[in-house]
């Protein structure tokens, strides 16, 4: 298996730096922000058996604390396979939630549980989902300096 790595951009020396991903055995994967925090899932299947794995770097900046928080069996419904990525965008006291990028799907997990549910919005043709940080910098701000 290829090492794969996190490309991050250090803001107060302008250089790049590659960081290690944990070890993860799926074939695809995507990054998110969940609680503030760097998480991975890994998407992989065997035959009729597919599984989401969510990394989290537990502390901030320390490359060596990915944690695998979860493995989730994925029932044939929400099949894994060439059908895009899944976000972690949320997790809290063994819950999870996730969003299907390409079908635009909230799904719902709990460690208890052996599958996860499709969260069901009704009147809700489309919609996306971004990870918000609130902060004291005006976006504006930002957007009118790039601008001079």
């Amino acid at each position: 298996m290829a090492t794969r790595s996190i490309i991050s951009l250090d803001l107060d020396n302008d250089k790049f730096e590659s960081h290690p991903m944990p070890l993860i055995n799926g074939k695809e994967t995507s990054v998110g922000v969940s609680g503030g925090c760097l998480c991975i899932c890994g998407l992989h299947w065997k035959e009729s058996l597919n599984y989401i794995d969510v990394w989290v770097m537990k502390k901030v900046g320390d490359w060596e604390s990915w944690t695998k928080m979860f493995s989730i069996k994925v029932h044939d419904r929400f099949p894994v396979r060439g059908f895009g990525y899944y976000l972690p965008i949320y997790s809290s006291n063994g819950a999870l939630l996730l969003y299907r990028v390409t079908h635009r799907v909230l799904l719902y997990y709990d460690q208890g549980w052996t599958d996860v549910k499709d969260v069901h919005c009704r009147d809700f043709y489309g919609f996306q989902v971004i990870c918000h940080t609130p902060t004291l910098i005006s976006l504006r701000d930002i957007v009118t300096r790039e601008n001079m």
